[in-house]
């Protein structure tokens, strides 16, 4: 235990876990919802960091775009890909954005009527400010969740 608390240590500085929590909005249709998830990063240049996400996304849907049903969204994002900083770690302030790629599971309810849950592509991007650790931020995951996150980096 005591050579795995010290390694982590040693690695403060490269690797980081950042559990968030924020509200959804569908895109297209009339709804409203909650992200939680935690994105574990590590690292590689002063300027790109490889970033891991795994989420859960739960929309009600109070009126869909084309049928204008009601139903219920369960959303899993298995994602990998890149962190992306545009000003230096030296900086209190510092801006990111995210693309990143990976599974969906999608489970949807629509007029009380449960479909089969599905796997597809899943994809998310996302522009954020890092404030002493504390990261804010909007982005856009799959299958159709606008958010708006706050998180604390460790």
């Amino acid at each position: 235990m005591f050579l795995l608390t010290n390694h982590l240590n040693a690695q403060d500085d490269r690797f980081s876990i950042l559990p968030t929590i924020g509200i959804t909005r569908p895109i297209l249709d009339n709804g409203l919802g909650f992200h939680i998830g935690v994105n574990p990063s590590r690292r590689l240049t002063k300027w790109l960091s490889g970033e891991v996400q795994i989420s859960y996304v739960y929309t009600r849907i109070n009126s869909s775009f084309l049928s204008g049903n009601e139903g219920i969204v369960n959303s899993v994002n298995t994602l990998i890909g890149g962190r992306f900083y545009l000003n230096p770690e030296d900086k209190k302030t510092r801006f990111f954005f995210n693309l990143l790629t990976g599974l969906n599971y999608n489970k949807e309810e629509e007029n009380n009527i449960s479909s089969e849950g599905e796997f597809q592509l899943g994809f998310a991007g996302g522009a954020f400010v890092d404030v002493n650790r504390i990261i804010v931020g909007v982005s856009y995951d799959t299958p159709q969740n606008l958010s708006l996150r706050l998180g604390y980096s460790f």
